[in-house]
């Protein structure tokens, strides 16, 4: 798999985003420690932006509107030089995520790291995350409580608890609001 089957597999804007606030809302639950957590989101990054040495075309064809972000000192080295595996776009009136012209090695299976990198974002089933966080975490996780979560469902005592019995709603408190995480009115 390679950024171009990526870019025909990933789901839509709106879509990719509530998965990407699933995974950042189960990593919280499973890892107190920021540091240690896999999976981040910001839905207040910027005002009206969110945040889940290039190979030669990976960031070349990037539109003009998105050329901050190639240059965002967060993803840059202290040489101002992007710091990025693979790179996809898609504005809000596109029908499909975009991709640079790249030319891959043909020796290796994952040229680009895209396996790696958005095997979780292409395979959207709870199974896959529940594998991956029993590995990562190294815990037993519940595919009830995974499917919960991916399915927005507001979080109450018992979801977390049955994922990690030592942290609290109000521990999480901050997490649900960084990650615009549904919650209970």
């Amino acid at each position: 798999m390679t950024v171009y089957d990526v870019a025909r597999r990933l789901p839509t804007i709106a879509d990719l985003r509530d998965l990407c606030r699933s995974l950042a809302m189960l990593d919280a639950i499973l890892s107190p420690d920021r540091e240690s957590r896999y999976y981040s989101f910001d839905a207040t990054w910027a005002e009206g932006e969110e945040m889940c040495e290039p190979w030669p075309g990976v960031i070349d064809g990037v539109p003009e509107v998105f050329k901050p972000f190639v240059e965002e000192p967060a993803f840059t080295d202290e040489d101002g030089v992007p710091v990025v595996t693979a790179c996809l776009w898609r504005e809000a009136s596109d029908d499909q995520w975009h991709h640079g012209t790249i030319d891959f090695p043909s020796d290796r299976v994952d040229p680009d790291g895209t396996v790696g990198l958005f095997g979780i974002l292409v395979d959207r089933s709870p199974e896959v995350f529940q594998r991956f966080a029993e590995d990562y975490y190294e815990v037993p996780v519940d595919l009830r409580t995974v499917s919960e979560v991916y399915a927005l469902r507001p979080l109450n005592q018992d979801l977390v608890s049955s994922l990690n019995a030592g942290v609290t709603l109000v521990d999480l408190a901050q997490d649900v609001s960084e990650i615009g995480y549904p919650q209970a009115h």
